[in-house]
């Protein structure tokens, strides 16, 4: 009996430990759906609600919209209110657009109170309503009204813009930045174009897209960092190009000032480059694909514009070259002297690295002028010999760059390809230019030879010296058949094109075998096909039966000897079981 009593006792005891447990979990639920009610912060326990409260708080939201919008359809009736006002004269047009810009920063204060309760769905209602009040509004003050010059417009809605971004940065209100980013550029837009040029409204755009690039990475808003940067590459790539236009005809589209142009022009290009450098530096915040593409887009239409615009004003460039220069050389020295010390070779020195190279190529030609391809071909050299003193790979990777970019600039691609393919081209370099870039390629490419480490690399790491390798093959061989049309008839110098290409895929591959160098390697094959391909289309039409001699001759030469020093070697015969 005793026994019994006992177990009855336990159990008794077991029930009530679970009934007091269960009142604990209602009384917290029923805190919790109090605290959601109120439109305030929820408790610190709200997180553990069960899933059954979150989706009381989910309906809860989707009532509240239409009241949300039944608010908006107000807020609006009293937008156009004041237009009918100022319509019929009741009111005196600069009266009626001053009560609509302040009808509209309410609207602003209110969004502002309303993300301060927790309410963030009345916020982005409230920031919509303002936006949609001030956007139209200014336009008309503009335009139709005349009440508001355009720059007082436009100033006053990046006022009105400002005021909204401050709420939405301080309580992260995605979606009302989208509302007055989208509405600010649109209005100011729809300014510039019925009020050309519209330096001001492109100012503000600029600015805007700024503020968002600032703030937005911290924020993770990327898609309207993007959409604001675009946005203001478009907006100074319009003004540049009414510019430009009004400087070649010797007209005013608009009384465009020049002065002005290259000052929203300077605001890109520093304003974006600085801001991605700053953060660079800090290395707080990691650097993104965002930098890049926008370093890029803003050095094509910011800079690009402003050569440009200098060249048809007739205005010195010297000045922008040397601010690209010298900040070139900054560049440099923020990735090697700064950022390489403190955070290692990640994204932020590659984009400081770049951004010097960069800098150097676009700012060069402006000091230099003629002399821009050896000069390039000269610090191809130069990086090249710190490339392999530091071990550095992205030197090599700039000397690389800089070799291809004076070959280019220095008209050397045409050259050569005249010479190998003996089309006639016409030359676009002097022998007095074309002569150093060669041998400044070939420099830049032993010193990489003869300070390579003898040790594995990934394809990136080997890449410079493969591309140096070709320029240099490509030179030696059109050399080659320059001096064979000195020495040889004229007839027989049709095939030294062929004759020479077969040769230096020859010498690839003995780098490849003798000297260990893989990436000559990797030149043979295509300098192969290359070769077979100037065979068939030059010397089998050619008519002369010992040009086709010798090119097949050398041809053949080349495939065994090549092929016998970098190819598949043929693999060992089994030991045979059979008879």
């Amino acid at each position: 009996m005793s026994d019994r009593l006992e177990r009855l006792e336990s159990a008794v005891a077991s029930v009530a430990a679970s009934v007091a447990r269960l009142e604990d979990r209602v009384a917290a639920l029923e805190v919790g759906r109090r605290a959601l009610g109120e439109g305030g912060k929820p408790a610190e326990f709200a997180g553990e609600l069960t899933p059954a409260s979150a989706i009381e708080s989910h309906i809860a939201a989707a009532l509240s919209t239409p009241t949300l919008i039944g608010r908006s359809f107000l807020v609006l009736a009293g937008a156009f209110l004041l237009r009918v006002l100022t319509e019929r004269d009741v009111v005196a047009p600069v009266i009626g657009v001053t009560l609509g810009v302040a009808y509209a920063m309410t609207w602003i204060v209110m969004a502002a109170l309303a993300a301060r309760r927790g309410s963030r769905a009345s916020s982005a209602f409230y920031a919509a309503c303002s936006a949609v009040i001030a956007g139209p509004l200014l336009f008309e003050a503009a335009t139709s009204f005349a009440v508001l010059s355009p720059v007082a417009a436009i100033v006053v809605l990046a006022v009105v813009t400002a005021a909204g971004l401050v709420v939405s940065v301080r309580w992260r209100l995605e979606a009302s930045a989208w509302v007055f980013v989208v509405t600010c550029s649109a209005t100011a837009v729809a300014v510039a174009t019925a009020r050309p040029p519209g330096e001001t409204a492109t100012a503000v755009v600029v600015l805007l897209g700024l503020v968002v690039f600032w703030c937005g990475h911290d924020l993770r808003w990327q898609g309207l960092i993007w959409v604001t940067a675009f946005s203001a590459d478009l907006a100074v790539l319009r003004l540049t190009t009414m510019a430009c236009a009004a400087g070649e005809l010797q007209t005013t589209v608009g009384t465009v000032h020049p002065t002005i142009v290259s000052s929203i022009q300077a605001l890109l290009v520093f304003g974006y480059i600085g801001t991605s450098v700053f953060r660079a530096l800090r290395g707080r915040i990691p650097t993104r694909v965002i930098d890049f593409v926008q370093t890029a887009a803003v050095c094509l239409v910011g800079w690009g514009g402003a050569l440009r615009l200098a060249e048809v004003h007739e205005r010195s460039v010297g000045g922008l070259a040397f601010i690209a220069l010298l900040s070139g050389a900054a560049a440099y020295a923020g990735a090697f002297g700064v950022v390489d010390r403190r955070q290692g070779r990640n994204a932020a020195f590659v984009f400081l690295s770049f951004l010097g190279l960069g800098l150097v190529l676009v700012g060069l030609p402006g000091l230099a002028g003629g002399t821009t391809a050896v000069l390039w071909s000269g610090l191809a050299v130069a990086a090249a010999a710190a490339g392999v003193r530091w071990d550095r790979v992205t030197l090599r990777i700039h000397a690389a760059v800089l070799a291809a970019a004076s070959w280019i600039a220095g008209g050397m691609v045409s050259e050569v390809t005249g010479d190998l393919t003996n089309v006639g081209v016409v030359n676009t370099t002097s022998g007095m230019e074309t002569v150093p870039i060669a041998v400044l390629t070939l420099g830049a490419t032993a010193v990489i030879i003869i300070g390579r480490k003898r040790r594995a690399g990934g394809w990136l790491e080997r890449l410079p010296l493969a591309i140096l390798l070709f320029l240099s093959a490509l030179a030696v061989a059109a050399a080659m058949v320059v001096a064979a049309r000195e020495v040889l008839t004229p007839g027989v110098a049709m095939g030294a094109g062929t004759v020479a290409m077969s040769l230096v895929t020859v010498g690839l591959a003995a780098l490849a075998k003798r000297l260990e160098i893989p990436e000559a390697g990797w030149l043979v094959y295509p300098f192969l096909a290359l070769t077979g391909l100037r065979m068939v289309v030059r010397d089998v039409f050619s008519g002369q039966t010992l040009v086709l001699v010798i090119a097949l001759a050398a041809y053949g030469f080349a495939l065994i000897a090549s092929t016998k020093m970098v190819g598949l070697r043929p693999a060992k015969e089994s030991p045979s079981t059979g008879p």
